[in-house]
Formats: C-alpha cells, structure tokens, sequence
C-alpha cells in the first residue's frame, strides 16, 4: 500500500463468527462485505473486465453507463431483498460467511480511491490489529448501496432526497455499526480531506 493509511473512530471492533444468516430489520447492523472477500474476489472480477487494479471505483462501476461494471454485474441476476426487484447490491449478492456478514466497521473513503487501494488498506488494517479478515465485514457505500437504483434514479433524475433525509440515514447507520475507518490517500496529502461528505461522516 504504501502512499494510504487509515484512522477509526474507537477500538478496533469485536468480531464473532457467529453461524446465522443475517437478518435485516432495523434494529440490527446492515451488511458488510469481508475484507477477505473485497481482497481475493472483488479483485478477481476487476481483472476479469479487464480492468486495473489500480482503477477508480467510478471507473470499475460507472454509473452514467448503461453497461453493467464490476458492482452491478454481481448483483444483475438477483432480487432486490428491499424491493423485491431484480438486481441487488453487490452485498446481497454473496454468500458464505467468509464473504458476508453483519457490518462490524463502516469505511469513510472516497470514489476517486483505487480498488488496490481499498483492498490493501483494509487487509493492512486487519493485520495490524489482529483481525480475521474473514470475519470483518466492512459496510462500503459503493457495495453495499443498490448501485442499480441509484443508476435508474440518476437516469430518470427522480427521488432526490434531502441533506437532512442523508444525515439522518448516515446516523442511524453509524449507531447501528459502532465503528468508522477513514482512509486517508495519499497519506502526504489526503485527497479525503477535500471531500466534505467525508469530513461529515469522520
């Protein structure tokens, strides 16, 4: 990794392998995705498109495109367990618990990041502090929003929803995790810091 380093919020999180399938009611923690799953797999998938490690989450998934990148291409095939439609987000596409489970930290990062990146940091961050990367599950907004209705909605430039609809969601999640991780990159000159949604979810 090198030029990328990450900060939290409080101790490093208690994780569990608890053997259930996750259940999604309000009073529970929403999905994450293992960082044993965005390092092996996810990355897989880029260099299957093709693509380079090093690409831009906007460049793996572009969301003004009607062509499926590598976020929407995981999820194409399976129903939406919000709203019952076909095509899910990343996170409700995977199975196993080494892949999936419920979100013990949530990453503070930004689209403009590289995939290796992410992945690096995250692994880094598991090591450092003894955690399981299989049993970290990381709630990501890019795999764990339904990248397909944010598309449909920017097609159709609908449900536009308010600062104060987004504040109020972003704290309800983050009560419900207990842990942020904010991803500075570069490390000499953090481009994080010139993202005010950042700085407001840190």
């Amino acid at each position: 990794m090198g030029n990328a380093n990450c900060c939290s919020t409080s101790k490093p999180p208690q994780v569990s392998s608890k053997d259930e399938e996750y259940i999604d009611t309000s009073d529970e923690a929403p999905k994450g995705v293992s960082v044993h799953c965005i390092s092996t797999s996810l990355l897989e998938e880029v260099q299957q498109m093709n693509l380079s490690l090093y690409s831009k989450i906007y460049e793996i998934e572009d969301l003004h495109s009607d062509s499926h990148g590598v976020i929407r291409s995981k999820g194409a095939n399976t129903t939406c367990p919000e709203d019952g439609h076909l095509g899910s987000s990343y996170v409700d596409a995977l199975e196993g618990e080494d892949n999936v489970g419920t979100a013990n930290i949530m990453l503070s990062y930004s689209w403009s990041y590289s995939i290796q990146d992410i992945a690096s940091t995250l692994v880094d961050y598991c090591t450092n502090h003894n955690l399981d990367p299989k049993r970290t599950y990381v709630w990501i907004c890019c795999l764990c929003i339904n990248q397909h209705r944010v598309a449909e909605s920017m097609k159709n430039k609908s449900d536009a929803v308010t600062f104060e609809d987004f504040r109020d969601i972003f704290h309800q999640r983050v009560t419900k995790i207990g842990h942020i991780v904010a991803m500075f990159a570069p490390w000499t000159q953090p481009l994080y810091l010139t993202r005010i949604w950042c700085v407001f979810e840190f």
